[in-house]
């Protein structure tokens, strides 16, 4: 009786060692993600569909994102905000946008309009303070996922670009005609 209590012990004991190492290679794994989207993002200044120069290949920093993430194995999904947060001051902030697929010749970002539907990435444009600098804010998706018991939930890693001047803003699905993150802060 002794001996069956102290080996179920030990298996529930490793276990959960086992999900809590594979939890942290999977954050590890995609927070290293996260700050590369970062990197793509403020090497092409801002959400573009296309670039032309010597930095690309004529794609723009989504298509390089997207095809990062494929590349990388990336296919976790989670849900966006809606636009209803708030910075601390207040104010609202930009509209969220995010990627339904990971094929980097589509490269535009759906506007988030619907709380429920799945997303690969999200990203969103803030301006500062009426200014012609941009940051964005970015999300990527963590799925917990063990052996035998499947996906069990995803967690949010977030993360934010440097300040960017005159950042651009083409690669969102709607908006900017000039192509520009100027308008993006809603004013309530």
């Amino acid at each position: 009786m002794g001996s069956t209590w102290i080996m179920s012990l030990m298996i529930s004991f490793i276990f959960i060692f086992t999900a809590f190492l594979i939890l942290a290679m999977n954050f590890t794994k995609v927070y290293k993600m996260k700050n590369e989207v970062t990197t793509i993002l403020e090497k092409y200044e801002g959400v573009t569909r296309s670039s032309k120069g010597e930095k690309s290949n004529g794609w723009g920093s989504i298509s390089l994102v997207k095809n990062y993430l494929s590349a990388s194995g990336y296919s976790a999904t989670g849900n966006c905000p809606v636009d209803t947060e708030s910075d601390p001051k207040g104010e609202r902030l930009g509209l969220w946008y995010g990627a339904t697929d990971l094929v980097a010749n589509n490269g535009v970002l759906k506007k988030v309009s619907d709380s429920n539907e799945k997303f690969y990435f999200c990203v969103r444009a803030n301006n500062i303070d009426n200014s012609k600098m941009t940051y964005f804010d970015i999300r990527l998706f963590l799925k917990f996922n063990l052996p035998v018991i499947g996906n069990i939930t995803a967690f949010r890693i977030n993360g934010s670009t440097i300040d960017i001047k005159n950042a651009y803003c083409n690669g969102f699905e709607s908006g900017y005609s000039t192509g520009k993150c100027i308008a993006t802060k809603v004013t309530t």
